[in-house]
């Protein structure tokens, strides 16, 4: 019994893995495509990252529809999972 103790006791981590974060799904033909709907979940992600948001925020309006998707994608494609048709 010593030793089947010891060994469990070993076998024990006190460090895990950190959990990965749920990815947001979006789908450009619904009401997400909706670009102030894009821009909140790029605001809510940046808080949650603890990113500035303001120049994310600029990037997103400096240009046209797509230039607001890509600039989402650039700063949070990890988190985030963007459908189009």
């Amino acid at each position: 019994m010593g030793n089947s103790s010891k060994k469990n006791h070993k076998n024990k981590t006190m460090i895990q893995a950190k959990p990965k974060r749920h990815m947001i799904t979006v789908d450009l033909e619904g009401q997400e495509g909706n670009a102030f709907y894009l821009i909140s979940v790029a605001r809510r992600l940046a808080n949650e990252l603890k990113m500035d948001f303001d120049p994310i925020h600029k990037e997103m309006i400096g240009g046209n529809y797509e230039n607001l998707i890509k600039t989402l994608d650039k700063h949070f494609g990890e988190y985030i999972i963007i459908y189009r048709k």
